[in-house]
């Protein structure tokens, strides 16, 4: 079983549940996740479907080819990272959290108001010559 934790946009727990691996693409797909591994390793990231190699399942984890200080984007690319799903213990993902719905283009687990705090300390720090 995986421990599933899914916020709102602002943050706020809105469900939090034990799942078969076999149903957290369909609770997280396109979602902003956090993945945390049975030895407590985290990955954060899009999720992208699940894959079927031949010896196991695993969890594709998407990751935008961004500048995140500057938040544009470096190139159309993007990198995929595969992650055993029978190594996965937990995942926490934000509800309409894809920047193809119109959330901040980010591949960091962060709230909107967190995101909006990151860009006005830039913003903050770029008008004093930084």
């Amino acid at each position: 079983m995986i421990k599933l934790i899914i916020y709102n946009l602002s943050g706020k727990i809105i469900e939090k549940q034990l799942i078969e691996p076999q149903l957290i693409e369909e609770k997280t797909l396109g979602q902003r996740v956090r993945i945390t591994l049975d030895d407590e390793k985290t990955y954060e990231g899009l999720t992208d479907n699940t894959f079927d190699s031949k010896t196991e399942k695993k969890l594709v984890l998407f990751l935008y080819d961004i500048d995140e200080e500057h938040n544009k984007l470096r190139s159309d690319k993007g990198i995929s990272i595969f992650i055993p799903l029978k190594k996965v213990a937990q995942v926490e993902a934000i509800r309409f959290s894809n920047p193809r719905w119109g959330s901040p283009l980010t591949n960091k687990f962060e709230t909107v108001e967190e995101w909006r705090e990151r860009m006005k300390k830039y913003i903050d720090n770029k008008g004093q010559g930084e």
